[in-house]
């Protein structure tokens, strides 16, 4: 009888897609607190961004610190691919310097 190495390789497969998405609810569980404080919007968006770096960085991923510096670190990397938004978070106030900045040239000059 000949031994078919098919169902051995999908089950490594499926044990391999599993462990996958394990990995990955744990990962999205350790910054839900953080993801909480961000407008719905980007929490997916920062969710992917901490599961990349724990891939990445799996043999330093005990040392990392999860605190608001996160989203700071994300919000670096990704502030440019969202032109017109200044801040991520649900409970952002903009500063009087901001708001005068929005508008413009024509408003400075009459003051």
């Amino acid at each position: 009888m000949i031994d078919n190495p098919i169902p051995d390789q999908v089950m490594d497969e499926m044990d391999k897609n599993y462990l996958a998405e394990r990995f990955e609810e744990l990962a999205k569980d350790k910054v839900k607190h953080l993801a909480d404080l961000l407008l719905p919007e980007y929490k997916d968006d920062f969710y992917n961004w901490y599961i990349n770096i724990c891939y990445k960085d799996e043999e330093e991923l005990s040392s990392l610190i999860i605190d608001y510096s996160l989203i700071n670190d994300w919000w670096e990397e990704v502030k440019d691919d969202y032109e017109y938004c200044v801040s991520p978070l649900e409970d952002y106030q903009p500063s009087d310097e901001e708001m005068k900045s929005d508008f413009g040239t024509k408003w400075h000059d009459k003051l």
